[in-house]
């Protein structure tokens, strides 16, 4: 399974890739091959982001998880359990989406 950090905005790059590399470092340790199974791409609009889920050829359709303040919030065991059971259903992409407000 492969997971996408995908920031959209005007956001400065320089800030979202160091954050990107500190969550990349975290879960280093939990997941070996973390760094070739997770990316982090920044898109300037929704759109940009929209077509290139479009493009995406797999098995499965990925699964867009919009992260926003006032959503619904996991801990970790529920999280890991969640992302688990997506895994183990044969998802191919998980993609967490960070926007403008």
């Amino acid at each position: 399974m492969k997971i996408r950090i995908a920031a959209v905005g005007s956001r400065p790059r320089e800030a979202f890739e160091e954050l990107t590399q500190m969550y990349l470092e975290r879960i280093g340790a939990l997941l070996p091959g973390a760094k070739s199974s997770v990316d982090a791409p920044l898109y300037r609009t929704e759109g940009a982001l929209a077509e290139a889920l479009e493009r995406e050829r797999a098995r499965t359709v990925p699964y867009v998880v919009l992260l926003d303040e006032r959503g619904k919030q996991l801990g970790s065991e529920a999280f890991a359990g969640w992302l688990g059971r997506e895994r183990d259903a044969g998802r191919q992409l998980i993609v967490f989406a960070i926007g403008p407000a």
